[in-house]
């Protein structure tokens, strides 16, 4: 049994190390590896991210007001040797960050139009979960922003990505 497991262990050991190349005949098992259990790493990529992309979101009220900005939740901060095997969320933030690189290309694709974006799947993908958002009856529209922020300890300087129009909701 254990040499079984050394067999199952060391072809897992040599399918990640070809995994991080670029090869044409490999293309195949990356196909088939629906669960992921082929790692990539990017160490050393031209530019690696170091940035978090945040969304908060802010309402407006019948009365002309508008609230403060309250942050979308995100997932919970783990330190770095527990998201080294337990990382769930990794799914999440990397749909966010997918959604806004989308939108910052299809808002520099459509620079005639800007208003284009509204329509874009990323734009609406990205609006849906905060319109969802538990409202009072006093909220009339919703706006959202997109941030970005360095590091996970305080003070982070924000830096302002977009700012969406103000979307109204439907009359209750």
């Amino acid at each position: 049994m254990l040499l079984f497991l050394y067999v199952v262990f060391g072809i897992w050991l040599v399918a990640t190390a070809i995994n991080q190349f670029e090869w044409k005949f490999w293309s195949n098992v990356r196909a088939l590896d629906c669960f992921g259990l082929l790692p990539k790493w990017t160490f050393f990529a031209p530019r690696p991210g170091t940035n978090d992309v945040r969304i908060v979101y802010r309402d407006h009220l019948k009365d002309g007001t508008r609230g403060s900005w309250v942050e979308l939740p995100s997932t919970p901060y783990r330190n770095a040797l527990v998201r080294m095997f337990w990382n769930p969320e990794k799914l999440e933030n990397k749909a966010v960050f997918d959604l806004v690189q989308a939108l910052g290309m299809e808002y520099s694709a459509c620079k005639t139009h800007p208003a284009a974006t509204l329509v874009s799947i990323a734009y609406i993908q990205l609006l849906d979960p905060i319109m969802k958002r538990v409202r009072n009856d006093e909220t009339i529209a919703r706006q959202f922003a997109l941030i970005t922020t360095r590091g996970h300890v305080p003070p982070r300087k924000p830096e302002i990505l977009m700012v969406s129009l103000a979307h109204p909701f439907d009359p209750v």
